[in-house]
């Protein structure tokens, strides 16, 4: 049956893109869309998504040229942008999709990313700190704001922001070593306690952790 095709082909592009073997994933994804007798939206944007993922960046600017959800449109332009240098143009991209798509983290991430390149610090803080309430642990949005309030000698604040993320945060190690690091300077080797659980015993994260503590403790 044609549905069936047409999944088939989709979770196999799902795979390769798990496995970071994106051309592959974008051959997928186009014969998925071959198949289909009207556009789909979802289908349009994993494309688009794999496209830049690629390395595949004015290719994924024409693909969105025939997108039909106006904010899948801004938010891969602007990474398309961002991507290849033009934050200005990226920063324009990005401020459409967040008007379209207020409470994406994702837009608001990479709007953030864009302010700074532009050398536009206040904005990208705050965009970082919208990223973090619609979802915490959708982007390293934390961490790269922690370094804000470091440069400001708010180590508090840097662990409150910290503590907001969990196991699933794409750079979910990188926080523990930053609470970590940060506890033992202000006093607070409490925060690291009981940090690295969970990891194999053979895992070198203990280690790592009590390394990164120790210097201000």
């Amino acid at each position: 049956p044609l549905m069936a095709r047409i999944q088939a082909w989709t979770t196999a592009a799902d795979f390769f893109s798990s496995r970071k073997e994106f051309d592959r994933a974008v051959d997928g994804y186009n014969r998925a869309i071959a198949l289909l007798t009207t556009r789909s939206p979802d289908l349009d944007f994993r494309l688009a998504d794999t496209l830049i993922r690629a390395g595949r960046f004015q290719e994924a600017l024409d693909w969105a040229e025939g997108m039909q959800v106006s904010a899948h449109q801004s938010l891969i332009r602007g990474r398309a942008h961002l991507e290849t240098g033009d934050s200005g143009e990226a920063l324009e991209d990005f401020t459409e999709a967040n008007r379209l798509w207020p409470n994406n983290a994702y837009a608001r991430y990479y709007t953030a990313v864009a302010a700074e390149r532009q050398g536009q610090i206040d904005r990208a803080i705050e965009e970082y700190r919208y990223a973090i309430r619609i979802d915490a642990d959708a982007t390293d949005a934390a961490l790269r704001l922690t370094h804000y309030y470091l440069a400001r000698n708010e180590g508090r604040k840097a662990l409150q922001i910290l503590a907001l993320t969990g196991p699933t945060n794409p750079a979910a190690f990188e926080v523990r070593l930053a609470i970590a690091r940060i506890g033992g300077r202000i006093g607070r080797p409490g925060y690291s306690a009981n940090l690295f659980e969970g990891f194999a015993p053979e895992s070198t994260a203990p280690a790592e952790g009590l390394a990164a503590a120790a210097p201000g403790t």
